[in-house]
């Protein structure tokens, strides 16, 4: 009986102990501010486009998704999609939303607002990501998850069980969407023939820089570059979980995220996707 009741309390212990991991505050606080500088720039990028999409002539407007979520029977399915934005269907209320953002990533960036300030952000990116669900993809995805599991990090003002928790739970969901991204990626055929790199640099003319007349002209220059962008990203996942090989781990990452915006003008999401990577450097040993 007594055997029972030591197995069952280590199992415990050992479980408290995963999702109470030793975080270093420092780095943390810097995680904090990378992402809220992420977010800002996610709204300063909605801007210029903010007519485009929102208002009575924009592309999602109120009546356009509508029709389209009548048309095709999925009105259940969007009664999840909630935010204040779908009170106002007016480009000029969409920009000052935005420009709040803007100044809300600021404020939790300097680090002399509330720490509520961080849930209230959050609430911000999941809020614009709603309104625009139909263009919402893996930059909302990493943005919300990264900020919902940092306003839980950062909840107290000293370090705690939640502090914690939080940290461990954005290594989590960032291994989670990682491995997704990763099995997606080895499920295509291109990045088994050896032309996965060309048709991320394509279509040429939406990229910031054309790759596809220079560098990727040469068949062994995009099957090697193509090899090492399909199987470094799961490589780096590995790595980063061990501690002997968590600082080339995320590495590795965070230079697949590099390879993948320059080839492909994922800026904003591939700097996500890097500074998330970094969250295993606010984990102290073991991981």
């Amino acid at each position: 009986m007594n055997d029972n009741h030591a197995g069952i309390r280590s199992t415990i212990s050992s479980d408290t102990g995963f999702w109470n991991p030793q975080v270093n505050p420092q780095r943390l606080i810097w995680l904090r501010g990378t992402m809220a500088l992420s977010a800002g720039f996610y709204f300063l990028s909605a801007l210029t486009d903010a007519a485009l999409w929102v208002g009575h002539e924009g592309l999602l407007s109120r009546q356009s998704i509508g029709d389209f979520l009548s048309a095709a029977d999925l009105q259940s399915e969007a009664r999840y999609y909630l935010s204040p934005l779908w009170w106002f269907d007016s480009a000029a209320a969409y920009r000052v939303f935005l420009i709040a953002g803007i100044t809300l990533s600021l404020g939790v960036v300097s680090g002399r607002v509330p720490r509520l300030t961080t849930w209230v952000l959050w609430f911000w990116i999941v809020a614009a990501a709603n309104r625009l669900m139909m263009l919402a993809g893996m930059t909302e995805t990493l943005l919300s998850l990264a900020m919902f599991s940092l306003a839980i990090a950062t909840s107290t003002k000293r370090v705690s069980w939640w502090t914690g928790f939080g940290t461990r739970l954005f290594v989590c969901q960032f291994t989670i969407v990682a491995a997704v991204f990763a099995a997606g990626t080895l499920n295509g055929d291109v990045w088994w023939n050896g032309l996965g790199a060309v048709a991320l640099a394509e279509p040429a003319g939406l990229k910031s820089i054309d790759w596809t007349e220079g560098l990727l002209t040469t068949t062994w220059v995009h099957d090697v570059l193509t090899f090492l962008i399909a199987f470094s990203l799961p490589a780096g996942i590995l790595a980063a979980w061990h501690n002997a090989t968590r600082k080339a781990g995320v590495a590795v990452l965070i230079a697949w995220s590099f390879a993948v915006a320059l080839l492909g003008s994922q800026w904003l999401e591939c700097l996500i996707f890097a500074g998330s990577a970094t969250s295993f450097f606010c984990l102290r040993k073991p991981v």
